[in-house]
């Protein structure tokens, strides 16, 4: 038995998402909720690619984009990763999934008008096979294990990371979990102060959808507070089984010198990583947002971007000059 099948629907695509939930392997990126809600930030519609044979299923998750003035799409993962999920882990079956999966879907994107796809590859998986996909390692971004004593963190910190976090205790600043409200509006207003792109100006209802329980999924909300109860600093986490990801974070410029954010994350590390096994802070830009991540931990991993071209002829068509992937959106987005 060999089939693919497009899911929309959530009840089918929790239930195919079950099939492949396993700690390690499993993440909130492939459920429905997370996908749908990304669809508030690129517009289109959340799709389940599904395909089975004899020995397991395999699930890609991604939004499906109209490509303005055309009858064409093309698919991006959500943000902010998306991939392959698959119901095993033998490595025969998983190649054989994913050269299945591959072959039925490319026949699929060429009949029904999908010029391109775009992934962001979850790190805790792999890229997809390079006779299908064009991987680029971006970089290798910084992970904390988490089932250290705060001891073994302290001792492998740089002087000067020390002396900020000693700085910031003695100076009454506290950590503790805030409200999505007040995260939202910090939060708006550094991106704006900052003039950040307008797609990272994330919509209310984006937000509200995350503050709600959902299953084994939630958000820490953290703020960094003075000694006047001023919000200095409030950084948005996503709990994604036992990993927590550094997803947002926002801060009060005038209220940096007690050095709230490099107060959160170690507030992560000594008091909030009950249950969790990675603290995932990822990389970033500009350059000292990436130094700064790399001052907790020399532990890394990859990121990869994975890219492909179904329609070779209408991706020519569409091509306009620049280096963003695909090359016709650069002047669209």
């Amino acid at each position: 038995m060999h089939s693919l099948t497009i899911v929309r629907q959530k009840k089918e695509w929790d239930s195919l998402w079950d099939q492949v939930n396993t700690p390690v392997y499993s993440s909130i990126y492939a459920t429905q909720r997370w996908v749908k809600n990304s669809t508030r930030l690129d517009k289109g519609t959340a799709e389940l690619a599904v395909f089975r044979n004899d020995n397991g299923i395999i699930i890609h998750p991604y939004i499906r984009r109209d490509i303005p003035n055309t009858r064409m799409t093309d698919i991006t993962s959500a943000f902010d990763f998306g991939g392959f999920w698959m119901s095993t882990q033998d490595p025969k079956h998983r190649q054989e999934l994913m050269e299945g999966f591959c072959t039925h879907f490319d026949e699929y994107a060429w009949h029904n008008g999908i010029v391109s796809e775009f992934i962001r590859v979850f790190p805790w998986s792999t890229p997809p096979p390079a006779e299908h996909y064009n991987s680029t390692l971006v970089r290798d971004n910084v992970v904390i294990d988490l089932g250290l004593p705060p001891s073994r963190y302290w001792d492998g910190f740089s002087p000067s990371l020390r002396n900020n976090l000693r700085r910031s205790e003695e100076s009454g600043l506290t950590v503790r979990i805030t409200s999505m409200k007040k995260f939202m509006y910090l939060y708006h207003q550094s991106t704006r102060d900052k003039g950040r792109d307008p797609y990272f100006l994330f919509p209310r209802p984006y937000f509200n959808t995350l503050m709600n329980k959902q299953g084994d999924s939630d958000t820490y909300c953290l703020g960094a507070y003075d000694l006047e109860g001023n919000l200095c600093s409030a950084h948005l986490y996503i709990i994604d089984g036992t990993r927590l990801f550094y997803f947002l974070s926002a801060s009060n410029p005038t209220r940096l010198q007690h050095h709230p954010n490099h107060a959160i994350i170690w507030a992560i590390m000594n008091h909030f990583r009950s249950g969790f096994d990675y603290l995932y802070l990822g990389g970033g830009r500009p350059e000292s947002l990436m130094r700064f991540k790399e001052s907790f931990s020399p532990n890394r991993i990859p990121y990869y971007i994975s890219t492909r071209v179904f329609d070779q002829e209408a991706y020519e068509y569409l091509e306009k000059a620049g280096e963003s992937f695909p090359a016709y959106r650069k002047d669209l987005i």
